[in-house]
């Protein structure tokens, strides 16, 4: 068997099928060629419970062999120690994202227990700022610093800044009773609330009818 050098990988030609080169020094380490002539590095190992699985390391090129080989050698101490590179690599890239979390917390939480009002406002938040920040981040990787450098960047508007964290903070502390996140991880917690400016708020008409008809009473039979 060969060296996986870069010599080495440079002179392998494409066949009409697919084949693999397995280094001499690493057992398991290899190299893919395909009939296109893309070349990528992979793993071949058996976990402790005896199933075969083949990593990928990545393509050569973007890894050199000295680096697909110590990735290699790393992956292959984690398998003796009974992990499966592979399995971890798939529970990742299936592990729910904020995308998921805000789906979830608008069908299973805020139609079902929120009014209309609510609703409306929780809906903006999510769709305006939410997940076009953090939408696709996954949810085990999202800590305190991601929530507070999105709060800082809607310090122009403090009001819009705290219902952000408010749905942000809920959302989370459903994502523990779901199973999603560990127990007493939201990372919203501790993050200051913005100072939030009064706003003037004018009767409606039928407020000033009522309250019309109320100091009418008032002057014919006094306040209660």
């Amino acid at each position: 068997m060969p060296k996986l050098s870069k010599r080495f990988i440079d002179a392998a030609k494409p066949e009409a099928k697919r084949r693999f080169l397995w280094d001499d020094n690493l057992k398991g380490f290899g190299l893919l060629v395909l009939p296109s002539g893309r070349k990528s590095f992979v793993l071949q190992y058996r976990t402790l419970a005896g199933r075969s699985r083949r990593l990928t390391l990545g393509q050569y090129g973007a890894l050199t062999p000295s680096e697909a080989k110590h990735m290699a050698a790393d992956a292959l101490a984690k398998i003796w120690k009974g992990e499966d590179p592979l399995a971890a690599r798939h529970a990742l890239r299936a592990a729910p994202t904020i995308n998921d979390l805000m789906d979830r917390y608008l069908s299973d939480h805020v139609l079902v227990h929120n009014a209309k009002s609510t609703q409306a406002g929780v809906k903006s938040a999510i769709k305006s700022v939410i997940k076009p920040h953090l939408g696709t981040v996954k949810l085990s990787d999202i800590s305190r610093r991601d929530i507070a450098e999105l709060h800082a960047k809607l310090s122009k508007t403090p009001r819009q800044a705290n219902r952000v964290l408010a749905v942000l903070s809920k959302a989370f502390n459903l994502a523990e009773v779901w199973g999603w996140r560990p127990e007493q991880s939201n990372p919203v917690r501790l993050i200051k609330r913005y100072r939030e400016n009064e706003r003037d708020r004018f009767l409606s008409d039928v407020e000033l009818v009522r309250l019309g008809k109320t100091l009418d009473e008032a002057e014919r039979i006094g306040l209660p």
